[in-house]
């Protein structure tokens, strides 16, 4: 078998990590696709782009390549990624027919040691300056850092996932100040995507990012996000907050948006209450402001409380005045106002 369509445009566009090949991978729906991440993308200039042969969704049986960068979003798609390495996007569609076959095997999946976690953990602990960091530029207390067991691996810091029954599932390492190419946090290969935070509140926030879920946690406000960036989220996720009230904070830039908009209709579906809350700050189209940033500025946490509080007070406002039945007309206005169209 030739070199496909799918594997040409993630050799062109591999800056890192040059050996590591496409593997087998799992859709949202179960369903067995093939791809890589990490990916250079031309639109942003960052390595944060996958491609995926996957099933289409809406032609079952039809399998076809799909780009995606988790800072352009669908702002820069296939075609572009195409364009910029010279490549006709039509020749990245053909020639992938082999690749499931070729690429059977099923990723396995990362073993996390819970004794190195605590290692990291305690070395982070006793280092008063990246504690510092954490509590004052991060803003996370040391309340959460204990309980989220943050640690610091040496070169980032160390931010683990854990599932329902206490089982790390990913490591997500941070860098404030990352070598060129490479991303601020990076995850475990093959370690998917998770939820993360906290869930079993009536009202919850939902922010972009495991730092900013923190600092609000931090305020003692129950928060929760997703790994893997702002369009990472699954439908499957959703009933899990059936019943709930969700108030999203996107980012201040158009993924932000974008992103909120997705796990707002994605949540309502599913019955939860969702309530958007747009952050006081200038929009940008990319790199924008966050919840983080909002609280870093003059009485940020008192004026956070208060812009979620308002934010509730008038949701609750706009449900009753929808939830009031309407008067009925009685029969003489009805003729009253038919005269009154008739008379202009």
């Amino acid at each position: 078998m030739g070199v496909s369509g799918l594997e040409e445009l993630v050799r062109r566009n591999t800056r890192r990590n040059r050996d590591r090949p496409l593997r087998r991978k799992v859709a949202r729906d179960g369903k067995p696709k093939v791809g890589a991440d990490g990916l250079h993308c031309h639109g942003c200039g960052k390595d944060n782009a996958s491609a995926d042969y996957v099933e289409h969704r809406d032609l079952p049986g039809t399998f076809h390549v799909v780009w995606w960068c988790n800072t352009c979003g669908p702002a820069f798609r296939l075609r572009d990624a195409a364009t910029a390495i010279e490549m006709d996007w039509r020749d990245v569609q053909s020639g992938n027919e082999g690749l499931l076959a070729k690429y059977a095997e099923e990723p396995e999946r990362p073993t996390i040691d819970p004794a190195q976690i605590e290692e990291w953990h305690d070395r982070l602990w006793f280092d008063v300056n990246r504690m510092r960091f954490l509590n004052v530029k991060r803003l996370v207390s040391c309340e959460v850092i204990r309980r989220r067991k943050y640690g610091h691996d040496g070169e980032r810091f160390v931010i683990p996932v854990w599932d329902d029954d206490g089982v790390p599932v990913n490591l997500r390492r941070y860098h404030p100040n990352p070598p060129p190419g490479e991303p601020k946090i990076l995850s475990l290969l093959n370690a998917g995507t998770q939820l993360y935070g906290t869930f079993d509140r009536l009202h919850l926030v939902n922010t972009e990012g495991e730092l900013d879920c923190d600092a609000v946690e931090s305020l003692g406000i129950p928060a929760f996000t997703t790994t893997g960036g702002t369009y990472c989220w699954r439908d499957e996720w959703a009933p899990r907050f059936a019943g709930r009230a969700v108030l999203i904070v996107p980012d201040r830039d158009r993924a932000g948006i974008v992103g909120a908009e997705r796990r707002a209709a994605s949540l309502s579906a599913a019955g939860a209450e969702v309530i958007t809350v747009e952050l006081p700050m200038p929009f940008r189209e990319t790199k924008g402001l966050d919840a983080t940033d909002f609280l870093r500025t003059k009485r940020g946490p008192e004026r956070f409380r208060r812009l979620l509080n308002d934010a509730w007070r008038q949701h609750e406002v706009e449900k009753r005045r929808r939830d009031r039945p309407q008067p009925v007309p009685s029969p003489s206005s009805r003729t009253a106002t038919k005269l009154l169209k008739v008379g202009r």
